[in-house]
């Protein structure tokens, strides 16, 4: 799904500068990968049921954010679109919840507490990145800064 995204994007309104932006959001996206690093859990059918039931929830949700982005998908900190309808009326960075839930499931499935660790400090590597995104929006699309006074990070109602 990256790869038809990343060929399908619009081309950049504006981009962060700098490199340090482009190598966080680089590391971020791809930190919580190293997972597949530990053993594999010898969990219960439960424990396989519940995890494969997050990852598919995660996914799904996912999925909707990204048909609602579109063509604005980016990886890199730039301006492509301004996304505030689906997902993105109800927090700004939706995608990246998404994402977390289902690396929560996929992290059930490994050695714990290890693997739930990893998928923290995945989650936590984010938050710049999130910063970085909501500048270069901001500069870029006027309006942004007044969806952010309205709408949540990344939580519903915790501002």
């Amino acid at each position: 799904m990256q790869a038809a995204l990343l060929s399908a994007r619009r081309l950049p309104i504006l981009k962060y500068p700098g490199l340090i932006p482009r190598l966080w959001a680089i590391v971020a996206a791809n930190f919580s990968y190293s997972l597949v690093l530990l053993p594999k859990a010898g969990y219960s059918d439960v424990i396989s049921a519940i995890s494969s039931a997050v990852l598919v929830v995660g996914t799904i949700g996912a999925a909707f954010t990204l048909f609602h982005l579109r063509r604005g998908f980016a990886i890199l900190p730039q301006a492509r679109a301004l996304a505030i309808t689906g997902p993105y009326r109800i927090i700004r960075h939706p995608l990246y919840l998404f994402e977390q839930i289902s690396m929560f499931g996929v992290s059930l499935q490994y050695l714990q507490p290890w693997a739930f660790g990893i998928a923290i400090v995945g989650f936590a590597l984010q938050f710049p990145r999130m910063r970085f995104e909501e500048e270069i929006m901001a500069e870029a699309y006027p309006a942004y800064r007044e969806y952010t006074v309205h709408t949540p990070k990344i939580v519903p109602w915790l501002y």
